[in-house]
């Protein structure tokens, strides 16, 4: 995740998360839940970290679907907080989870621990 023109230093703190699955056809994509995380490293290259079922969909403690109806996130929707000079407004930023052209296999653009993965 390379930096975000104008982001103020309060997004250095918990940040709002909205996981969304992709519509395939002409209906709106869908909003599968909240979530929070948080940005770590460098200025210029951070990445967000936040709970592996947030970025996966699927249940830590057995691997399960965390929905009825099997959807899992697509992209998510990260909300800074954005500095216009003496007032904050929001800046809403999508991040795939997948490659657009890798619908099949699913390879995520995310990493974890025992290969579980990170948005970078």
């Amino acid at each position: 995740m390379r930096g975000v023109p104008g982001v103020n230093t309060l997004s250095f703190a918990a940040l709002y998360i909205e996981a969304w699955s992709r519509s395939r056809g002409t209906a709106p994509d869908i909003r599968l839940g909240p979530a929070t995380g948080f940005l770590m490293g460098i200025p210029g290259d951070f990445w967000l970290v936040s709970a592996w079922h947030v970025f996966s969909g699927r249940r830590s403690d057995n691997g399960g679907h965390m929905r009825s109806d099997c959807l899992r996130p697509d992209y998510l929707r990260v909300r800074f907080a954005g500095q216009d000079g003496d007032s904050f407004r929001p800046i809403d930023r999508d991040y795939e989870l997948y490659p657009a052209d890798d619908e099949a296999q699913r390879q995520p653009l995310f990493r974890s621990h025992s290969d579980r993965r990170f948005l970078r």
